[in-house]
């Protein structure tokens, strides 16, 4: 379990619950030295962890309700203070869960396992207009859009717009449109014995030459070409249609 917890977290919790002791002591007579926690203030706890490590990985999240949350009792014991303990594997998904630990010392007095029910967003590939099946795709075709990352829809789709770019579609697009994986093929860019222009980069400049293709590859892949003047066989990736950028030595 991997706590997530700081002195000052830990004094703002105890205050809240020391807050929320004062809204109604127990009045039951072997009671007398407990105090509830009403279920509002559990979630304002349960938010304000669940929000830290969501600003600590940096995701955009918005919370629709709460599981497992309850009024709780608790006795009156000094040093109290909450934890929250977040499982290795927590997720921001409709199974995520965690605890919260009522504290005093080394002494738990109560582990309560709270689960929210999130949105998820992260931006996803899109058609900026209508694409037809058979497109070889730029990125001026392709955009990306703030999504829920929880519709089941949205299970397969590119997140990358590099990895949409050069790909040839298998099926048509409206615009607005989410891209998947599936909606995508390589196109092959370079075949084997093709003549092929050879984009030589060095420190600031540009050198095109001419070569033929040893191996064939679709854009991104790297292959290996004869240079037509020395003779010498280079690796390079394939940038675009019958062309391969080299890396000067």
């Amino acid at each position: 379990m991997t706590r997530r917890c700081s002195p000052l977290v830990s004094s703002v919790c105890v205050a809240l619950l020391l807050c929320a002791g004062l809204v109604r002591l127990s009045s039951a007579k072997g009671e007398a030295r407990r105090f509830r926690v009403p279920k509002q203030k559990i979630i304002e706890l349960a938010e304000h962890f669940l929000f830290q490590k969501v600003e600590l990985e940096g995701k955009d999240v918005e919370v629709q309700s709460w599981y497992g949350v309850r009024d709780v009792f608790l006795p009156t014991k000094d040093g109290l203070e909450v934890v929250a303990e977040f499982p290795d594997d927590f997720a921001f998904d409709k199974r995520a869960s965690f605890s919260l630990c009522f504290r005093s010392g080394p002494e738990t007095l109560l582990r309560l396992e709270v689960r929210p029910v999130v949105r998820l967003y992260e931006s996803v590939v899109v058609a900026r207009r209508s694409l037809a099946k058979g497109d070889v795709l730029d990125s001026a075709d392709i955009g990306l859009v703030r999504s829920d990352m929880n519709d089941p829809a949205l299970r397969n789709v590119l997140q990358n717009p590099q990895e949409a770019v050069g790909k040839r579609l298998r099926v048509d697009i409206p615009s607005g449109a989410s891209i998947g994986k599936h909606a995508l093929e390589d196109v092959v860019a370079v075949n084997v014995g093709d003549e092929v222009d050879l984009l030589v980069k060095g420190a600031g400049y540009y050198i095109r030459a001419k070569g033929t293709a040893k191996q064939k590859g679709a854009i991104g892949d790297e292959v290996e070409v004869m240079n037509s003047t020395s003779k010498k066989v280079v690796k390079g990736r394939v940038v675009g249609l019958k062309q391969v950028r080299v890396s000067a030595p």
